[in-house]
């Protein structure tokens, strides 16, 4: 079967040509359109929490006017300490990663500026050394037999309708959880003996995880994402698996998520060291708020399960 190749020209390709774009490239409403569709993309399965934190992000970036912002949140998630490249390198000694993409902003009386993220650089020699709160925010010691712990969750995670993504975002995000639509699908395996079988498993729940982390944050981080998901935080798909949750505070679903990562990680090794990100909430000594305490506790057994190398119990019936 021969491959499939796009047309150079197809109906609706804006141009490229500097004077095709003279003489009637895309219009201020096209753009527009096109930046609303990102908004409304990064929102489409969210929550008013989920405004909330955008919101909160873009208040946070100071650098940048409020649109900016935005415009930064939307293309990395995180990035707050973004600079252009010739400042990167004349102020801090730090030169841009070969191959890093650069996020577009808009420029006062130019078109546009790229800049780059802390994540998207290195060093050069002589560099001063930036604040971990700067660079590394959620750095943390090497765990025992994380890697394979790691491969057991990713390994059975898919099982429960979730999909895990290891993407890039900024120096200030680890990770997040949402939903999705359902309409897509991922080929997992379902069974090892006596022959492996796979199947196309819908897509409920997807958690994205910062590419920058070590191994051992990103399953930290996985851990507290998907303490989100088995808490019933962000809804359920299948009652039968985890109740929806979805009407929990923000401060109680952060607490349980909190709780469930400090004991999976205190389980697989228990001379870990928490980042502040996965224990803000507890470490606050202030009046507990509403926290179903049973359901920690189920939800942490179950990422355990899937640590230890085995795949989580799921009803013989799946509701697709």
């Amino acid at each position: 079967m021969s491959r499939q190749e796009l047309p150079l020209q197809w109906p609706g390709q804006l141009p490229f040509d500097e004077e095709e774009v003279a003489a009637g490239g895309p219009s201020l409403e096209e753009a527009k359109a096109s930046i609303q569709y990102l908004i409304d993309q990064a929102l489409e399965h969210g929550s008013s929490k989920d405004l909330a934190e955008m919101l909160r992000q873009v208040a946070r970036f100071k650098q940048y006017s409020p649109t900016n912002a935005m415009y930064a949140q939307l293309q990395m998630p995180g990035a707050r300490f973004v600079l252009p490249p010739q400042t990167w390198e004349e102020r801090y000694q730090r030169r841009i990663v070969p191959g890093a993409q650069p996020i577009v902003i808009l420029r006062p009386f130019a078109p546009l500026m790229f800049v780059y993220d802390v994540t998207q650089t290195e060093p050069l020699e002589g560099a001063p050394t930036l604040p971990d709160a700067i660079e590394a925010p959620y750095r943390m010691p090497t765990m025992v037999g994380v890697e394979r712990a790691l491969e057991g969750i990713l390994r059975g995670a898919p099982l429960d309708f979730v999909r895990v993504a290891v993407v890039p975002q900024g120096s200030q995000q680890a990770g997040c959880a949402r939903t999705t639509d359902g309409r897509q699908t991922q080929a997992v395996q379902v069974k090892w003996r006596p022959g492996p079988v796979t199947e196309a498993v819908p897509v409920h729940y997807e958690v994205m995880v910062n590419q920058h982390l070590s191994a051992t944050e990103r399953l930290t981080t996985l851990a507290h994402e998907l303490g989100h998901v088995y808490c019933g935080h962000i809804g359920t798909q299948d009652e039968r698996r985890w109740p929806g949750r979805g009407s929990t505070s923000t401060e109680s679903a952060e607490i349980e998520a909190e709780a469930v990562a400090f004991l999976v990680a205190e389980r697989l090794d228990q001379s870990v060291q928490m980042p502040p990100h996965l224990h803000q909430y507890v470490e606050r000594d202030l009046p507990l708020p509403a926290v179903d305490v049973l359901r920690v506790m189920t939800a942490a057994g179950r990422i355990l399960t899937m640590a230890d190398g085995r795949l989580p119990s799921v009803p013989r019936e799946r509701k697709a």
